[in-house]
């Protein structure tokens, strides 16, 4: 079983405490959030990012006022909050920060030089009816991968986290193709983990290398591939499950790869 995630995502939550002495019990309710994500993560100089930010649903009122608490019969709290956010980044660049009060969600288009975090600041107020408020901060980066002359590569670490699916041992793979730019072209794959790992291009299932502890392939050169992968051979911890009714050995463990990447826009998939 395979699964994808986008990893470039930070996502900061606030505790949310009760409100004692009303007949609501907020501890059910999930604490508000705000989160940035950055695709692709990696590019080349000048390349355009989607950059996405999300702090919930703005609220229909029109004005922000505290939520309504009533402990009578039949009453029931407002659910009232207010979401104020604003942007920033480092470097600062003017298309993505606003002085002013924006939409709670969006995703804009940002011509990127250099490597930039982008952070989203949210003020949530009388969050859920509990008459609490929240300061919540979150930030992703876009990373400018240097071009040399003569052409070199730059190295990038990525992680497959391991993970239990009941009895059944999984892990989530890591897209190269939203993490990486297609200007970026893919020279080489190396297995910096202990253990014999499997890896395969989902997209080209004949594209697939065994490789041992330290061993590289060169079977995804080229445009960043979709790449999924498992690990095969590793011996159980004195012979208990890693997955099931009873983990005794903490799940299947997280492996890395290292990738290999450089610059080319001469590629079919680079947008210069």
């Amino acid at each position: 079983m395979r699964l994808r995630t986008t990893t470039g995502a930070l996502s900061l939550m606030a505790v949310l405490v009760p409100l004692s002495g009303c007949d609501l019990d907020t501890s059910a309710i999930p604490p508000p959030s705000v989160s940035v994500s950055v695709v692709p993560a990696f590019i080349c100089a000048g390349e355009e990012v989607a950059v996405s930010w999300d702090a919930g649903e703005q609220t229909d009122s029109p004005h922000c006022r505290p939520g309504l608490v009533s402990s009578g019969v039949g009453h029931a709290p407002s659910r009232d909050e207010c979401i104020f956010v604003d942007r920033s980044s480092s470097p600062s660049l003017a298309l993505w920060e606003d002085t002013d009060d924006v939409d709670s969600q969006g995703t804009i288009g940002v011509s990127v030089t250099e490597t930039t975090t982008f952070t989203a600041h949210a003020t949530v107020e009388s969050y859920e009816g509990s008459g609490r408020s929240f300061a919540l901060d979150a930030s992703a980066t876009a990373t400018v991968i240097e071009e040399t002359e003569p052409p070199g590569p730059t190295a990038l670490p990525f992680t497959f986290v391991g993970d239990c699916a009941g009895a059944t041992e999984m892990w989530h793979g890591v897209d190269l193709k939203e993490r990486l730019s297609g200007c970026l072209e893919v020279l080489q794959v190396c297995n910096t983990g202990g253990d014999i790992i499997v890896l395969t291009d989902i997209a080209d299932s004949t594209r697939t290398d065994t490789l041992a502890p330290t061993d590289c392939t060169e079977e995804f050169n080229g445009r960043g591939s979709d790449l999924d992968g498992r690990i095969e051979g590793l011996e159980a911890t004195t012979g208990s499950p890693r997955c099931g009714e009873e983990i005794t050995s903490g799940g299947p463990p997280s492996f890395g790869i290292l990738v290999r990447v450089q610059c080319n826009r001469d590629l079919p998939s680079c947008g210069f």
